[in-house]
């Protein structure tokens, strides 16, 4: 009869942890579904539960990670990742959510180390291939970024793959090497596969502001706009060809537009001061630039930074000689 009891009892444990597992699991499963319809903050709370539960759950650790990382949060997706690995340095899905991570957070030598681990074991991976061709971008090695796009865009149709972001990413590099036309070539076959994604319009509108075509441009900026009112890039770009136009009314509309969500970035000072240049008020000039410069010394992984406005902006400025000719005065 004891031995009954026993038997019972550990029949009883294996179903309850069968069960449990089974809850576990269905958990995970829909948090992940959450994550690819872009619900992270719902797909967060189920995995912070699952994990509060069962502290060791790799799968619920690695899916948390993803969902950090799209929440910007990088340095708690880094510390997620950081767990997977340690438990096995060989996870080659981990390997590469690492890689992408150390891009998001401007450490590019070690986002490519991660994804040469990947592309050693599955040279055509093509989300490897993107993250690797990202950091040798950002790394200045354009020629090394256009064969790693060209490989994750071959083998995108390879394996019927969606080519859209490698194309875009392309034109990105393009753009870096101030190479418009093929730029806008790749930029073209991006939007026949999605023409309204907000990256792809802004690049339309930076290509077309490299050449000149500042009304074209603001076209393309306030149909983004109109789609996403809150792509606040846009309005910095749209900033830059109303001042180059001389439509100061409509800079200082979107200045005041962007001030709440833009006043800690050093860009945002930088355009105020070109505006109050050009409308001739120089001491708020002056002091909008020295504001910019002392905010810029201490920018890390900002908003500006991210986008790469930084950039759009002191070639602007350059193009005034702005420095030379403020401080002159």
């Amino acid at each position: 009869m004891k031995k009954q009891i026993l038997i019972y009892i550990f029949l009883f444990i294996f179903t309850g942890k069968t069960f449990a597992q089974t809850f576990i699991d269905e958990r995970i499963k829909e948090a992940e579904r959450l994550y690819c319809t872009n619900q992270f903050k719902e797909a967060l709370y189920l995995l912070n539960d699952v994990i509060s539960q069962n502290p060791n759950d790799m799968y619920a650790l690695l899916d948390r990670s993803c969902v950090f990382d799209a929440l910007n949060e990088y340095e708690k997706a880094l510390h997620d990742i950081e767990i997977v690995i340690k438990d096995n340095p060989s996870n080659i899905k981990a390997r590469h959510f690492r890689g992408g991570i150390y891009e998001n957070l401007g450490e590019h030598e070690k986002a490519i180390e991660d994804e040469n681990f990947v592309l050693n074991l599955v040279p055509d991976f093509s989300s490897g291939l993107n993250v690797r061709g990202l950091a040798y971008g950002r790394l200045g090695l354009y020629e090394k970024s256009l064969n790693d796009f060209n490989n994750a865009i071959n083998s995108a149709f390879v394996h019927n793959e969606y080519p859209e972001i490698y194309y875009l990413n392309r034109a990105n590099t393009y753009y870096f090497m101030k190479n418009y036309s093929e730029s806008l070539n790749d930029l073209e076959w991006a939007l026949h596969f999605n023409n309204i994604n907000p990256e792809s319009m802004l690049l339309m509108s930076k290509i077309l502001r490299a050449t000149g075509k500042y009304e074209e441009s603001i076209k393309w900026v306030s149909d983004l706009i109109s789609i996403k009112d809150d792509y606040y890039e846009a309005y910095y770009l749209r900033i830059i060809d109303y001042l180059q136009l001389k439509k100061f009314d409509n800079a200082k509309r979107d200045l005041d537009i962007i001030k709440k969500s833009s006043s800690k970035f050093s860009a945002y000072h930088a355009l105020l001061s070109v505006y109050f240049y050009l409308t001739g008020d120089i001491d708020k000039s002056k002091s909008e630039y020295k504001l910019s410069k002392e905010i810029g010394r201490n920018e890390k992984n900002g908003f500006v930074i991210k986008l790469n406005m930084n950039d759009e902006i002191d070639d602007f400025m350059t193009s005034y000689k702005f420095e030379e000719i403020i401080f002159d005065k």
